[in-house]
């Protein structure tokens, strides 16, 4: 069994606006040795989650309708701060500046309202893992990822 390192960079206390939510998250994504921690950190928050539907379902049929304009086949759904699809796209799609495209839409679609998120992904640029996460502060998931984060884990 492997052991994956601490990745504590928590260097914004409480996130409490849009940007700084961004920056906590941006911290993690932006450092190469903690990108797969980053990832499992946020499939556990998600998995843990609960559903809240006044802000799960209005995503989800925002993300459906994107994907369905792109083309591209997705499976997944939101909770309750997170969202976590499964992003296909088909060959003639097959671009990294559609995937961040897909990303980019559902975030320009959603900006200025309650549903406000931004995004972080991984896998290859024809599939993919994205996950959507909200702006809005207080976000839920901030405490459980400085958690994941700071500690050791084993995979």
């Amino acid at each position: 069994m492997a052991s994956i390192p601490s990745c504590d960079a928590n260097t914004i206390s409480e996130p409490v606006t849009a940007q700084e939510i961004q920056r906590f998250v941006t911290q993690y994504a932006s450092r190469l040795e903690c990108v797969t921690r980053l990832h499992l950190a946020l499939d556990a928050i998600f998995e843990e989650e609960p559903r809240a539907e006044r802000w799960a379902e209005p995503l989800e049929r925002l993300i459906a309708d994107t994907a369905a304009e792109q083309g591209a086949k997705i499976s997944g759904g939101c909770h309750s701060s997170l969202c976590r699809y499964d992003v296909e796209l088909s060959s003639a799609m097959k671009s990294s500046k559609i995937a961040d495209s897909l990303d980019r839409r559902v975030i320009d679609a959603a900006a200025g309202t309650p549903f406000e998120v931004a995004s972080v992904h991984n896998g290859s640029p024809s599939k993919y893992r994205t996950y959507f996460y909200t702006t809005a502060a207080p976000a839920a998931f901030i405490g459980p990822l400085k958690k994941e984060m700071k500690a050791d884990k084993q995979i």
